[in-house]
């Protein structure tokens, strides 16, 4: 836990180290450790190193087997998904979170960006974020859904993302017709249950 050696209301420096406590998740959520170089009255130096990323999948599959109990760590999808986020930093981090399973992703910047994308490719899955300019989660999927019924294509899984997951938000993306949540920055194993059921994985 990081706290500062001056606790006094008049020091110079602000902050309750809250920003560290959500990055250290995020560092840990890529497979690395967040580290600590502390001298009084010279500063701090946070740290941290993540294993590196190979996207070419076809290297990947062959470094990796797929066990039968489809662990976390060598669990990889023939899947291409549509990622809906508009902050280009959550964008990123879902990227790398996503390709570590062998995911192809295609991104949407907003809710009218998602529906155009949907309308002109084919997708496994759908990640929507909830807030949004121009048109937010929500108006997004029944638009989607209107869509898919109009032109009698098998449903697409829209698995709704939020930040502030709060009592009821589960029942308000079910009633809506999104098939299911997760909430903001990612828990590993949540989203593991997520694409075990939504998608087929890779055999060795």
């Amino acid at each position: 836990m990081f706290s500062q050696a001056d606790s006094s209301t008049t020091r110079k420096y602000g902050g309750t180290g809250l920003g560290l406590s959500i990055s250290s998740k995020l560092v840990e959520l890529l497979g690395g450790k967040l580290q600590l170089e502390s001298e009084v009255d010279k500063g701090s130096t946070f740290y941290f190193d993540i294993p590196l990323i190979e996207l070419d999948t076809e290297d990947i599959i062959s470094q990796t087997k797929v066990k039968k109990e489809r662990t976390t760590q060598n669990l990889l999808f023939d899947a291409k998904i549509l990622l809906v986020e508009d902050n280009e930093a959550n964008q990123m981090f879902m990227k790398i979170v996503l390709q570590k399973f062998g995911l192809t992703i295609d991104l949407a910047n907003d809710g009218v960006q998602a529906i155009d994308k949907f309308k002109n490719n084919s997708y496994d899955l759908i990640f929507m974020d909830e807030n949004m300019p121009h048109k937010n989660g929500i108006e997004a999927t029944k638009e989607i859904l209107q869509y898919e019924g109009q032109s009698s294509l098998t449903h697409t899984p829209i698995i709704a993302l939020t930040a502030n997951a709060l009592q009821g938000d589960k029942e308000k993306f079910i009633k809506a017709g999104m098939d299911e949540y997760l909430s903001k920055p990612l828990n590993k194993d949540q989203l593991v249950v997520i694409l075990n059921y939504y998608l087929t994985p890779k055999e060795s």
